[in-house]
């Protein structure tokens, strides 16, 4: 098992970076993370525990198709995902928290399911892999920041 995290300060309210990453979680995971090309919600109904999409993500120069499955959501704070393909699967852990000084901390963990000799590789790739992680959140707080900015957020 692998296990990466990382934080992001965005200068935006608790409430605007909850609804964009975890209530529009299906739509907002493409915008920010390079691996997922394409997330389609099975469902029209507002993202709640139960919630599933088909994902397409690149693993390893190859394009993988699997099941995103909303496993936890806790209303203003929290949601967990459960990604799964058909070599392994990932649990995402994304919380977002109110700051006293303004601003939200936007804090993301994966937890990898790892097989064969993935395992024995993935403590040499995971600084690697939390690098790539704190980029993407760099463009959460990009994007989030210019919506707020163009008065797109509500």
């Amino acid at each position: 098992m692998l296990e990466i995290s990382a934080d992001q300060f965005i200068d935006c309210t608790v409430e605007e970076v909850y609804r964009r990453v975890c209530k529009d979680y299906f739509a907002f995971q493409p915008v920010w993370d390079p691996a997922i090309l394409q997330m389609k919600s099975l469902s029209d109904q507002p993202i709640a525990v139960g919630s599933e999409a088909n994902i397409s993500r690149v693993f390893r120069k190859n394009t993988q198709t699997g099941i995103s499955k909303v496993t936890d959501l806790v209303e203003g704070f929290s949601i967990t995902v459960h990604n799964s393909y058909p070599t392994n699967g990932e649990t995402r852990y994304i919380s977002c928290h109110q700051l006293n000084s303004g601003g939200t901390r936007l804090n993301v963990k994966i937890t990898y399911a790892l097989k064969g000799i993935a395992k024995m590789v993935a403590p040499l790739s995971t600084s690697l892999v939390e690098r790539a992680l704190a980029i993407s959140l760099r463009s959460v707080k990009i994007e989030l920041e210019r919506e707020v900015s163009r008065g797109e957020a509500t």
